[in-house]
């Protein structure tokens, strides 16, 4: 009897443990597979639909009034700047510039946003020159994004962040062109005021999301996010004038819950009266 015969008669547990652990390493290599593919699937196989919209104010035509620059006038109006309130920009067909337009959940699921929006730059960036923030409006995807400030003034601003829920920033930009980067831990229910505690005109909003889906309408009031998953979602309309300002309900609540379908999905003029907005703007930009 050879060796090998005598270990296999002597010692046939050993044998059958090797076999086993073998068996259990190729159960767990399908399993990992499987739920691999299974996911996969489940993001490929999920459907699209592109939303999109105008919002049109009904009220009198309107002209952004002119802000008083009460300092550092040598920097803030070089070059013939021209400084406007832009709180409330209408369009001359009544388009409402700048109501953040948005998907209402904090929590997404990552797995659901569609590939093309991982191919966002992964800075956007926010702009102080003429004492002016550039743009008024904008937004960020936190988990991919970050926003820069760069101040293009050879003027220092405090440059003043105020949150909801992620921690409170204020700092000083530096000057000529300097940039600073800002990330965050958390989405933000509603867009971020962000001020200088310098030069207390200038303004801007950004909207901090745990997801691209969102829009900001342009001078017709127009709007459009591609690429929804298909289901019911929860929309917000605000505007820093009015806040919410398309409802649902009874009592009304700010939103509205829509069901995406594959596809277009146009909700036409969306009409949006005096009476949603601060009436002291609007009558200080109608005189």
């Amino acid at each position: 009897m050879t060796v090998v015969a005598f270990r296999e008669v002597m010692f046939p547990q050993r044998k059958f443990r090797t076999m086993l652990r073998a068996l259990r390493d190729s159960v767990w290599c399908l399993l990992i597979l499987g739920l691999v593919a299974q996911q996969s699937q489940s993001v490929e196989a999920t459907e699209w639909g592109t939303l999109s919209g105008k919002i049109i104010y009904t009220g009198k035509p309107v002209k952004p009034a002119q802000l008083e620059i009460t300092k550092d006038r040598e920097v803030c109006c070089r070059d013939k700047a021209v400084h406007l309130d832009e709180s409330f920009l209408v369009g001359k067909q009544g388009g409402l510039k700048n109501v953040f337009v948005y998907l209402q959940k904090t929590d997404f699921d990552q797995a659901l946003v569609h590939p093309m929006y991982r191919k966002l730059p992964s800075t956007v960036d926010l702009k102080v020159k003429s004492c002016t923030f550039h743009p008024h409006a904008t937004g960020v995807w936190y988990r991919l994004q970050n926003v820069s400030v760069e101040n293009q003034d050879p003027i220092a601003h405090n440059t003043h962040f105020f949150y909801f829920r992620n921690t409170p920033t204020s700092f000083i930009a530096p000057p000529l062109g300097m940039k600073k980067p800002l990330e965050f831990g958390t989405a933000e229910p509603l867009p971020t005021l962000v001020t200088c505690d310098i030069h207390l005109w200038e303004k801007a909003y950004v909207l901090i999301q745990d997801h691209p889906y969102f829009a900001i309408t342009d001078e017709t009031g127009a709007f459009e996010i591609k690429n929804i998953p298909v289901g019911k979602w929860k929309f917000q309309f605000w505007h820093e004038e009015g806040g919410y300002i398309v409802h649902e309900g009874k009592p009304r609540r700010g939103g509205k819950t829509l069901q995406i379908k594959p596809g277009k999905n146009d909700l036409g003029v969306i009409e949006v009266p005096p009476e949603e907005f601060d009436l002291k703007i609007i009558e200080k930009q109608t005189k």
